[in-house]
């Protein structure tokens, strides 16, 4: 991917990025060989690395191109806050709305942040994880955090439907949904959407795109 997307001068610089995570994670999974053990600590840091390495190309990337706009890489680790349930860790929210706000109004003038999804951390800064739907669930978050006027979560589908459109034929694209036809569809099961994602947005009543 960077081969791809960046010139020989640029890639130089991401490459020596990239290196230096890919020797984090290696040294971790070193420390799991040898110790013949994994922890859900130790596989939440390590699968951090994923959203670590892909906000950092698309920081670049886009920071390179872009230069008449203001971009801010942020590392969602530093402001969203959770318990210690490694793997499926619950949100402190209003730490975390504090910690965003505070970021956010750091960097005034700032046109675009690209933040990590599904990562988070604990009290004592260790790595959590915020489970399935993870970085559509760090949307929500961020947007509730700072009342913005909707939320956008991009996907691999128009939207919801009325079933699956792999199964029944002939479904329908819905113009809208409530909150709480939403929370069930998720809940028992549709995909589009995962349940957690819905709840801070309903609570100030922020619409999901």
């Amino acid at each position: 991917i960077v081969y791809d997307l960046f010139d020989n001068i640029q890639r130089k610089q991401i490459l020596e990025e990239i290196d230096n995570i890919f020797t984090q994670m290696e040294n971790i999974c070193n420390g799991i060989f040898y110790l013949k053990d994994l922890s859900s600590k130790t596989k939440d840091k390590l699968i951090s690395y994923g959203e670590v390495l892909s906000t950092t190309i698309i920081f670049n990337y886009l920071y390179n191109r872009l230069s008449y706009v203001k971009i801010v890489l942020l590392d969602a680790k530093s402001c969203i806050k959770t318990d210690s349930n490694y793997g499926n860790a619950k949100p402190d929210f209003d730490n975390t709305e504090k910690l965003i706000n505070t970021l956010y109004n750091k960097y005034t003038g700032t046109n675009l942040f690209i933040v990590s999804g599904f990562i988070a951390s604990d009290i004592d800064n260790n790595i959590t994880t915020l489970g399935r739907g993870g970085g559509d669930y760090t949307a929500s978050i961020i947007g509730t955090s700072l009342n913005c006027k909707h939320i956008e979560i991009c996907t691999d589908v128009d939207g919801i439907m009325t079933g699956d459109p792999r199964i029944i034929p002939n479904v329908k694209l819905l113009k809208q949904i409530t909150y709480e036809q939403i929370l069930n569809l998720s809940y028992y099961g549709g995909k589009v959407l995962y349940y957690k994602t819905i709840g801070p947005a309903m609570d100030k009543k922020i619409p999901i795109y």
